[in-house]
């Protein structure tokens, strides 16, 4: 899944937000793997912080919030 974002500032550290948010998310809790429904929500979550990531310039600064994302999500 992809999202689009208004203006592209800077790809780096887009990968790393998005696979570093799916790995906490598992961490916190693994049976997320044996929900294809769960494991999707937070496969799309990760995905919006890697893209939420790009509209700012730097890696660690342009991390996004958890409310940032949800509010993304329109949740």
């Amino acid at each position: 899944m992809t999202f689009n974002v208004n203006a592209v500032v800077d790809t780096n550290g887009a990968g790393d937000s998005s696979i570093g948010v799916f790995l906490s998310q598992i961490v916190d809790d693994q049976s997320v793997l044996e929900d294809e429904e769960r494991l999707r929500k937070v496969l799309r979550f990760s995905n919006v912080c890697g893209a939420i990531t790009t509209t700012k310039k730097g890696a660690i600064p342009a991390l996004p919030s958890d409310s940032e994302a949800l509010c993304f999500l329109g949740l």
